[in-house]
């Protein structure tokens, strides 16, 4: 019988992944997927999955009310769900559900997507809401402050054959100091095989990694690894490239090892899915995205016109030790990165306040007068005064 991905055959074993996995969610109809998702990820014995919904500001929390309970009742059967085939000896629940989530609940079915192995302890899964500036810095503040080592987020499926990656996607992919998961929606969410491109690189045996952990959490579903490979080589350096993506991989014995001769990547990739294939790619923070937005990628092809769901894997999906997860949450904490957004704000609010206009020429002249009054009479609080005045 199939097993759960955290306990398998030692020929097989899979290192334990993320204790801590954020998912942030706003659409009642794709978060029951994301969250979904992250169970396959997420360490069985202790794991914490957290579902944020962020609001821009109070009044936003309060005119969202109604979707705020769609949400908090998916997330509460999941959660219900998951406590059924826990090995818990305990029947009460650990928190009540207001009448409002229950009464929502009614009106919410299960998601339509492969079901995980129902064997193992509980997952906790926790519904957050929280308020910030901005959505992406909601996001990353929520991830630094639980110590998350996984986002889960989500894109829509094409429209017009064009996926809109988004402002806040580009943005937690950009700034995020944890592993990120960006998937792409379909009209047809179960899957029943998983395709890896794989060309070699490190991003390619992340890739790998993350469709391991998915075919042997989802049904079994087997995993192909492919390297489209130039026709004018030997067939030699793309069977090397192959494996070079799949060592050191644990559990890269189930995969299946496939060679296409082709000139187009995408092209090839596309010619081999349909609406019930995964594809599951590594994707690099900066490169890669950076030709996504221009187009020059094959990555951003295969987003816009494959039928079936994508999966991109950004940086490393290694599992860690305790004291490494210790000492990531410290460096988190030290040193929050800034989105571009957020940069390119400080950078337009510098400008603004340092241009040559009529505020700010005298607020020079009279901060020069106090600090100038300040040395005479050798006065620092003076002085200091015409530090706060200086624009």
């Amino acid at each position: 019988s199939r097993k759960h991905p955290h306990a398998m055959s030692d020929k097989t074993a899979l290192p334990d992944y993320a204790h801590v996995v954020l998912v942030p969610i706003a659409n009642p109809t794709t978060a029951p997927e994301l969250i979904r998702l992250a169970e396959a990820f997420i360490k069985r014995d202790g794991g914490r999955i957290i579902a944020l919904a962020v609001t821009l500001s109070d009044g936003d929390a309060e005119g969202s009310r109604d979707r705020l309970l769609q949400l908090e009742a998916i997330v509460e059967k999941f959660r219900q769900a998951d406590e059924s085939i826990g090995s818990s000896e305990e029947d009460d629940q650990d928190g009540e559900v207001s009448d409002a989530v229950e009464e929502a609940m009614e009106d919410i079915p299960m998601p339509d997507v492969p079901a995980l192995e129902e064997t193992g302890p509980s997952i906790d899964i926790d519904f957050v809401t929280h308020t910030s500036n901005s959505i992406s810095r909601g996001i990353l503040d929520m991830a630094r402050e639980n110590g998350a080592e996984l986002i889960v987020l989500g894109v829509q499926k094409p429209q017009q054959n064009q996926v809109a990656i988004g402002t806040v996607t580009e943005s937690v992919m950009s700034a995020a100091s944890m592993d990120v998961l960006v998937y792409r929606h379909s009209s047809s969410p179960a899957f029943n095989r998983i395709l890896v491109p794989v060309d070699g690189s490190p991003a390619s045996r992340m890739a790998v990694r993350i469709g391991i952990l998915f075919g042997n959490a989802y049904q079994g579903c087997p995993v192909e690894a492919m390297h489209v490979h130039d026709r004018k080589r030997p067939e030699f350096e793309g069977r090397a490239r192959i494996e070079q993506s799949l060592s050191d991989v644990p559990g890269s014995g189930i995969v299946k090892r496939t060679l296409v001769r082709a000139q187009a990547v995408s092209d090839a990739v596309l010619s081999r899915v349909d609406e019930n294939h995964l594809i599951v790619m590594g994707f690099t923070r900066r490169s890669d995205l950076q030709g996504w937005l221009e187009g020059e990628s094959p990555t951003r092809k295969i987003l816009d016109l494959a039928t079936g769901p994508v999966l991109l894997a950004v940086r490393s999906t290694q599992s860690i030790s305790a004291g490494g997860r210790l000492r990531r949450r410290a460096m988190n904490w030290v040193r929050p990165t800034l989105t571009d957004i957020e940069q390119q704000q400080i950078v337009w609010t510098a400008n603004d306040n340092a241009s040559l206009t009529l505020d700010y020429v005298v607020l020079m002249i009279v901060a020069a007068m106090l600090a100038s009054l300040g040395l005479l009479l050798n006065s620092a609080a003076v002085i200091i005064g015409a530090m706060l005045v200086a624009p």
